[in-house]
């Protein structure tokens, strides 16, 4: 067995706590903390308002839910699809930008 093969058999350890001092750790934590919070607010207190504050019937608010939860569900399939894409492609992530690839 070569020693190239070697190092890719065995990874080398690492702490969990390590994941904590990482930078996109944080800004991960912080996107996906805001959109979560904002998705389920919409999703909950939208309803309410459009039947509460601004007078919609039952199937004024059927449709304008199902419009809703549709640009969500297309939303993330062209971005699905965009991200599949640029892996196919071999476009580095952004952090990746930049660097050379030496």
């Amino acid at each position: 067995m070569s020693l190239r093969t070697q190092e890719l058999a065995e990874p080398a350890a690492v702490p969990f706590r390590s994941l904590f001092l990482l930078r996109t750790f944080w800004i991960t934590l912080a996107i996906g903390t805001t959109v979560n919070l904002s998705w389920h607010f919409y999703r909950v207190w939208l309803p309410r308002h459009w039947w509460w504050i601004l007078r919609f019937t039952d199937r004024e608010l059927q449709y304008l839910l199902i419009a809703f939860y549709l640009a969500a569900d297309v939303g993330s399939i062209v971005i699905g699809f965009n991200s599949r894409g640029d892996c196919v492609r071999a476009i580095p992530s952004s952090g990746e930008r930049g660097k050379s690839s030496s």
